[in-house]
C-alpha cells in the first residue's frame, strides 16, 4: 500500500507519525491484539517486524481511510480549498519573496 486514496499520503508518513508517538503505536498494537502494551514493548527483532507487518495488512487501509477523512475535513488541507487558495501563492505576491 503506497499510497491511499489516490491523495498522495503514503504508509511511511503513518509510520513516522507512530515511531514519534511510540505509546500510540503500542496502544493501536495492544487493540488489535488484545495483549497488554508491556507484552508488546518486549517484544523485539523479528517477532516485532512480523506483529507491525501484520496490523498493517489487517489494519492499514481502515488507519489510511481515517486519516484521509480527518484531512480531508481540514478546510485549508481539501483539494477545492488548495486549488482556489493557489492563485496568491503563484502570482509573485512580495510576502513569499523571502528577501531582506
Amino acid at each position: 500500500m503506497d499510497a491511499a486514496g489516490g491523495a498522495g499520503i503514503r504508509v511511511g508518513a503513518i509510520e513516522r507519525v507512530f515511531a514519534s508517538h511510540p505509546e500510540a503505536w503500542l496502544h493501536a498494537l495492544s487493540v488489535a491484539t488484545g495483549r497488554p502494551p508491556e507484552w508488546l514493548g518486549a517484544l523485539g527483532g523479528a517477532d516485532a517486524d512480523a506483529l507491525a507487518d501484520a496490523w498493517w495488512t489487517v489494519c492499514g487501509p481502515f488507519v489510511m481511510r481515517r486519516v484521509l477523512a480527518r484531512l480531508q475535513a481540514i478546510p485549508s488541507l481539501s483539494p477545492k480549498s488548495s486549488t482556489s487558495s493557489s492563485g496568491p501563492a503563484t502570482d509573485g505576491a512580495p510576502e513569499i519573496s523571502g528577501g531582506a
